[in-house]
């Protein structure tokens, strides 16, 4: 490295070098040093960084629960069925379209009292006596 006389820094360091009577020090290797100071340089340990998790959107996740679920078993109230319209609106994949799809063709619940003292939408599925009823007839009510 070249270093310029006449730089304000090396001057300054010139006369601190004769304020303190320095002397003249020897470059050495890492090698060398350790050899003569007997001691050794710890060696850096690389850990490597944990891999970042992919970020998945939320509402691809919601999508695929929607698409999964019985609403019948699971009812939703207006508030939610309309909060997951807006939010899967603006969505282009195809889970959530078809959530949406399924989504405008679920009607909504509203709160009764036996909902409110159980503290969620309870099933509205209809209870048949007849075991060997279709499907069809277990419809939401």
């Amino acid at each position: 490295m070249e270093v310029s006389k006449n730089d304000n820094d090396v001057l300054n360091w010139e006369r601190l070098a004769e304020l303190f009577n320095a002397k003249s020090v020897r470059e050495m290797s890492v090698g060398e040093y350790e050899a003569e100071f007997d001691t050794k340089f710890l060696v850096p340990v690389r850990t490597l960084k944990p891999a970042q998790p992919k970020i998945v959107d939320p509402w691809i996740i919601l999508a695929e629960e929607i698409l999964e679920r019985d609403f019948c078993e699971e009812p939703i109230d207006r508030s939610t069925k309309d909060s997951w319209v807006i939010g899967l609106r603006a969505k282009i994949d195809p889970a959530s379209k078809a959530a949406l799809t399924k989504l405008k063709q679920t009607k909504p619940i509203i709160w009764g009292k036996k909902d409110k003292a159980a503290g969620s939408l309870l099933s509205r599925r209809k209870k048949i006596n007849n075991p060997l009823a279709s499907e069809a007839a277990q419809k939401c009510a």
